[in-house]
């Protein structure tokens, strides 16, 4: 049994069975990934209604870990991205961890309501080919033992019988905007790398001094619009990319 994150006195169980059948979708403005039946709004409500587990009606807060209530099997998640970035600066590499599509895993619950915290801390590889939220010092993720397959591409992991944080790899391929699939445009080396260094100039600090008016991360942003040349690549998500970006500076500047 593998423990989720989260503060209460009980706890509910449910399983991963299995890869869900859905590809994750990285919302870059929103700072969500999520996995799921999430077509619409109204089906999103309709899931929602219909499962149980974590998270509280859209705009929700905290992530969302909702599985069937009939079978206790896995559904769906909604994982938010922190603001704050990993001072460690380690993300896992995957390479010692079992791999694993099926767990029993128990999530914290007070009586039936069940509300798990999102990921505190933040990194990306330098290559952009792999995200993490981490509930947990990223110095855990050097003993991570477990992961726990959700998607090819979108990983839980753990350590010691607990979740410490989520994976997605090569990130850039699943950025969205709308609930509606993007088109399939292939890999993005330049995309994936200007989302690194996106990720990484872009945090809480970063707010505070584009408030001040910071020049250094203005020219660095307006350079990673410049490097994103919708002529060339996965032209659809690099112009989600820069529109994120276009909408900091606006707001910032």
């Amino acid at each position: 049994m593998l423990i989720l994150p989260g503060d209460a006195t009980n706890s509910i169980e449910f399983r991963l069975e299995g890869p869900l059948p859905q590809l994750p979708k990285f919302f870059v403005s929103s700072l969500s990934v999520s996995v799921g039946p999430y077509y619409s709004a109204s089906e999103h409500e309709s899931h929602f209604l219909e499962t149980a587990g974590s998270g509280q009606w859209y705009p929700g807060e905290g992530d969302e870990v909702r599985f069937d209530p009939s079978t206790g099997v896995l559904s769906s998640l909604i994982l938010r991205l922190p603001d704050n970035n990993s001072a460690e600066g380690y993300c896992w590499s995957g390479s010692s961890a079992s791999r694993s599509s099926q767990a029993d895993l128990s999530i914290p619950a007070e009586g039936r309501v069940c509300n798990m915290p999102s990921a505190s801390l933040r990194c990306i590889s330098p290559s952009g080919d792999l995200l993490a939220g981490l509930w947990r010092t990223s110095l855990e993720f050097k003993s991570i033992d477990q992961e726990l397959v959700v998607t090819p591409s979108l990983s839980l992991v753990a350590s010691r019988g607990s979740v410490v944080g989520w994976s997605l790899s090569n990130p850039e391929r699943y950025i969205a905007d709308s609930f509606e699939s993007t088109p399939d445009e292939g890999p993005d080396s330049t995309l994936a790398n200007v989302l690194a260094r996106y990720l990484s100039l872009v945090d809480e600090a970063a707010a505070d001094q584009m408030l001040d008016g910071d020049t250094f991360i203005r020219s660095e942003l307006l350079r990673m619009i410049e490097d994103l040349d919708v002529r060339q690549g996965a032209a659809g998500r690099r112009l989600i990319l820069i529109d994120a970006i276009q909408e900091l500076l606006d707001f910032y500047y």
